[in-house]
């Protein structure tokens, strides 16, 4: 792999300029896609017009692992479709709203539930937000902050299950990194050792129930929460307009339809998975197997009783299935582009240029705190997290090693920081699945969400200072809590911009 130096970093940050400058995340991804490949393609227009397809699109599209998730998207929005054109959903929302009864329960429900769905990041992100939308738009719960909640519960939980795909991928970075430097240690061990010093991934998850307890907002969030309450989220009134093109001459669905239909999906999920081995190790490939089979059948029985049921006939029930999984083709792309700006940034050497310029001048004493800092800035320059901790996480071994810095701690700073990437970036799949799932735009997701997560990150960081000097990590989380509580609360003192309105519901 050659070189690119410097350069390689234009891309990622053209990227994310244009993101929030043009507000427009299609022409961000492909305007920087563009810019990577004439960078590989040293200037050669014509060769960067060639291989932007055959080197870099047409391989992320024909990958296996991305095929799958293309297809299981598709088969996602078929079954969106199905139980929200036909009311039935609503009707359910109707139903439930009875025991959830308002705002804070619909947060907190939503994030335990988020807990519950631990096997997978991409699981999470497309059960939880179309089950959680309708209750949400009910009792004002902004899509915003959905999306917030689906994004928190979502890789940061998977991280801390030392049983899920992701903890069973870093454990193997770490164990393999380990032996290299002479230390031997089996998967499960390391990670258990570096995982309750995942400071930021501790403090993302926690950090949600302390804002919906709360009843504070503040900046972005707080503005589409206040116009969420008030009914004037563009969403809900973009909603309005698409339940009255399609409900208007059609009966009003049982709930009962709906219900079934999810319980169809989780139960198809749950046989699934434990026909693949669950609760021990299951490959990511064999959790997609078990959603596309859940979500197909679903779709099915859904159809089956929405035509029995005379709400549709069989043939407005095929083109509601159709239309569905035209509605994630905007999604598909900006998945498509996403993915393949990763793959740019791989190949130009982004993250090792980041890690080879700041790693070897880390004073010892603030090795796990900086290390989590170059951790968030690749993370969130590439937006994979699995690419970071994998570049990172061999670095930062040998050097915690050699400077005398704690190692464990060390290594969960390395971990968390490559999540904090997945966790906020704009270009990061679970990003655009969480928005996706909760039905917001993806730039709109990260514009609310980045202040809540930078306090996450703040405490993080300090408490990665803290734990150079301690071993006893139960106070430096305690402390982190307390601080979290505190900068929050001065968040909202300093950006009051949510009505007392919000507070009060």
């Amino acid at each position: 792999m050659s070189d690119y130096g410097l350069i390689s970093v234009v891309p990622p940050l053209l990227a994310i300029f244009l993101a929030f400058k043009t507000k427009d995340t299609v022409v961000s991804l492909f305007t920087s896609i563009f810019v990577g490949v004439l960078i590989f393609a040293k200037g050669n227009l014509y060769v960067a017009l060639v291989e932007i397809w055959q080197t870099f699109i047409f391989k992320q599209v024909s990958a296996p692992w991305n095929a799958e998730l293309l297809v299981l998207i598709t088969s996602i929005g078929v079954f969106i479709a199905l139980i929200e054109e036909s009311g039935s959903i609503e009707s359910l929302a109707k139903k439930v709203s009875h025991f959830i009864g308002s705002r804070v329960r619909v947060q907190i429900s939503a994030w335990i539930t988020g807990l519950i769905l631990f096997f997978s990041d991409s699981a999470n992100c497309l059960i939880l937000g179309p089950v959680f939308r309708p209750l949400a738009d009910r009792f004002g719960v902004s899509r915003e902050k959905l999306a917030y909640i689906v994004d928190s519960t979502a890789s940061p939980v998977c991280m801390l299950v030392p049983i899920s795909t992701w903890a069973i991928l870093i454990g193997g970075i770490i164990e393999a990194s380990l032996k290299d430097n002479g230390i031997e240690m089996d998967i499960l061990t390391s990670y258990a050792k570096c995982l309750p010093y995942q400071y930021y991934t501790i403090l993302a998850v926690f950090l949600v129930p302390l804002v919906a307890l709360s009843r504070k907002d503040f900046g972005a969030m707080a503005v589409a929460e206040r116009l969420a309450i008030e009914g004037k989220s563009r969403y809900l009134l973009k909603k309005e307009e698409e339940h009255v093109k399609v409900n208007n001459s059609k009966k009003e669905s049982p709930a009962f339809i709906a219900l079934v239909s999810i319980l169809i999906l989780l139960f198809v999920i749950i046989f699934m998975l434990l026909s693949f081995g669950f609760p021990g190790e299951v490959k990511s490939g064999n959790v997609r197997i078990s959603l596309v089979t859940a979500y197909t059948i679903g779709s099915l029985g859904c159809m089956a009783m929405l035509v029995w049921k005379k709400i549709m006939t069989l043939p407005e029930a095929i083109e509601c299935a159709i239309k569905g999984a035209k509605n994630m083709s905007y999604i598909i792309i900006i998945f498509i582009a996403a993915l393949t700006l990763g793959n740019i940034c791989s190949v130009l050497g982004t993250g090792k240029f980041l890690a080879r310029v700041t790693v070897p001048y880390i004073h010892s004493i603030l090795v796990p705190a900086l290390v989590f800092i170059l951790g968030t800035v690749i993370s969130f320059s590439t937006g994979t997290a699995n690419g970071t901790q994998a570049i990172l996480i061999p670095l930062a071994i040998p050097l915690a090693i050699s400077s005398g810095a704690p190692l464990f701690v060390t290594i969960g700073a390395a971990a968390a920081g490559g999540l904090f990437g997945d966790h906020c970036s704009p270009i990061s799949d679970t990003t655009i699945l969480s928005s996706m799932g909760s039905g917001c735009e993806p730039l709109d997701h990260v514009r609310t969400q980045i202040p809540y997560t930078l306090i996450a990150a703040l405490v993080a960081t300090l408490a990665y200072v803290v734990s150079s000097f301690t071993e006893h990590n139960v106070i430096v989380i305690a402390g982190s809590f307390i601080l979290m509580y505190l900068l929050f609360n001065l968040g909202y003192k300093l950006y009051p911009l949510c009505s007392k309105k919000c507070e009060a519901k």
